[in-house]
């Protein structure tokens, strides 16, 4: 999850799995580092995104008789929501309730609620080809789905990513683990579909390991489904509308086990040198990190 390393190179790491005990970071005092005035920690964390932070070590003192050790340290944050916060709830259009989106996209719904471990990135990353991309770790084996192409609404880009959910990993061995450790799946609109699309994500397929799924666009009904107008903010933030305080951007949420994250992003994306096989899913990993 995260780890701070001195300026020896020391590493001390958050996890229980650190390779060496003492070099737990809950294990380990500010004393026991015997820093100098002026030397630097570095602090990598890793929560969906990966974030680096740099910090000085200007010095230590004793407490003063105004102070205790329960003060420290200072910064306690708290996780209750602001006060000013509420709810969004969509309001019907022409007489038209919402869509339940849990219940319109029910295999969306279970392929990101149902794993313990996942990452949804949203919308397009900066100027790449890469408008989705979503992984799920379960059972041994990694599951992807990626949106090489724009849809055309919110509508379309639910049910294109609903569509892809619905593919699964090949079956178990008598052994009891996954023929294969990841499970690529790539979404290819029919609306969408290009030679050069086709070439590149259908030449070699092979279900349960490398699929390419042909994804229709949302029936529409008017009034009835049209997220753009349910949700006017997200559609401008995934770049379906004009809206002068919502810049073009994209979401990256994460779930581990009860713990959630939602980070909100806007501008470049960071290029990631890749060696993972092409004509994949794996071409939109790692690709939703802020510049």
């Amino acid at each position: 999850m995260w780890y701070v390393t001195t300026e020896d190179g020391t590493k001390y790491e958050s996890s229980e799995y650190a390779c060496v005990s003492e070099f737990r970071a809950n294990r380990t005092r500010l004393d026991n580092l015997r820093l100098n005035q002026g030397c630097k920690l570095h602090l990598t964390y890793d929560y969906g995104t990966t974030s680096y932070y740099t910090f000085k070590f200007l010095g230590q003192r004793t407490l003063t008789s105004e102070e205790n050790r329960d003060m420290f340290p200072r910064n306690d944050v708290s996780n209750a929501m602001p006060a000013a916060y509420s709810r969004y709830v969509p309001t019907s259009i022409n007489g038209n309730e919402p869509l339940d989106l849990d219940t319109s996209f029910p295999n969306l719904q279970r392929w990101v609620f149902n794993s313990g471990c996942v990452t949804v990135n949203l919308f397009q990353a900066g100027k790449k080809k890469n408008y989705g991309f979503m992984s799920s770790e379960a059972s041994g084996t990694l599951s992807m789905l990626y949106l090489p192409v724009k849809a055309d609404n919110l509508g379309n880009y639910m049910n294109y990513f609903n569509d892809g959910a619905r593919a699964k990993p090949a079956g178990l061995l008598t052994e009891g683990y996954n023929y294969y450790n990841w499970h690529s799946v790539v979404l290819l609109p029919f609306s969408k579909l290009t030679q050069a699309l086709d070439r590149k994500y259908r030449e070699h397929l092979q279900p349960g390991f490398c699929d390419a799924m042909e994804c229709a666009d949302m029936l529409r009904t008017v009034g009835r489904n049209d997220l753009n107008a349910y949700f006017p903010k997200i559609a401008a933030l995934a770049g379906y509308r004009k809206d002068r305080k919502v810049p073009k951007g994209w979401v990256t949420f994460t779930k581990r086990g009860n713990t959630c994250s939602l980070v909100i992003c806007s501008g470049m994306s960071v290029t990631h040198k890749s060696n993972a096989p092409k004509g994949t899913a794996y071409d939109g990993m790692d690709q939703h990190t802020p510049a």
